[in-house]
């Protein structure tokens, strides 16, 4: 026992990291698929909305796919 009465396991805080993880390759794919996604729908560019759509990952999520669907 330590001086200030607490064991010295008690007295230890689990550190805790301010750094947030940085995103995966396949993340950091999705998310500018998406802004593409978006991009293409405030340009009212249904061609590249459809070209997106079809590929890899189609929409990438409801809420992308919400936002396409309401722009033309």
């Amino acid at each position: 026992m330590e001086t200030n009465g607490i064991l010295p396991e008690e007295n230890e805080k689990p550190s805790v990291s301010s750094r947030t993880p940085s995103p995966s390759p396949e993340e950091r794919a999705r998310d500018e698929k998406a802004t593409r996604i978006l991009n293409a729908c405030k340009g009212k560019d249904i061609e590249n909305l459809r070209i997106l759509a079809t590929t890899g990952g189609g929409l990438v999520s409801d809420h992308v796919r919400r936002q396409a669907c309401s722009c033309h």
